[in-house]
């Protein structure tokens, strides 16, 4: 079985880049007169760029918990007033509206249900009660 062999030339077209960067005085600044050395710039630099980018998750994380709760909110309010539509249908038989007892009965306890349900879960989901930091 012939071995793979690995090519000792290199090719400086793929290398250039890294050429660039070494040579970008940008990336590798040169120290003033100020105490901190250049390593501890670019280490509080990174650490403030970690902090930033958990602040920033933090306010996405909680405009999409205020998006999801409101779109949740809206689908059970409609859904509630349908429900009432129709007890109040079936109430005073407006429009010939009349369904049997039981099948009203099983649609509003089974309505009651899964809005209990929905909440509870979204509730459960978007604020749990462990935070794991």
């Amino acid at each position: 079985m012939a071995k793979k062999q690995r090519s000792t030339t290199t090719n400086p077209a793929k290398l250039q880049k890294y050429y660039n960067f070494l040579a970008d005085p940008e990336q590798f600044p040169v120290a003033s007169s100020t105490t901190h050395s250049p390593e501890r710039s670019s280490i509080s630099r990174e650490i403030a760029r970690e902090k930033k980018l958990k602040n920033d998750d933090t306010e996405q994380d909680i405009r999409l918990k205020k998006i999801t709760l409101n779109r949740l909110f809206t689908f059970l309010a409609s859904e509630t007033v349908l429900i009432f539509v129709f007890s109040f249908f079936q109430a005073t038989h407006l429009f010939g509206f009349s369904l049997e007892e039981w099948s009203f009965k099983l649609l509003t306890s089974v309505t009651i249900a899964q809005i209990t349900i929905m909440l509870l879960v979204a509730v459960q989901y978007l604020f749990p009660k462990n935070r794991s930091s």
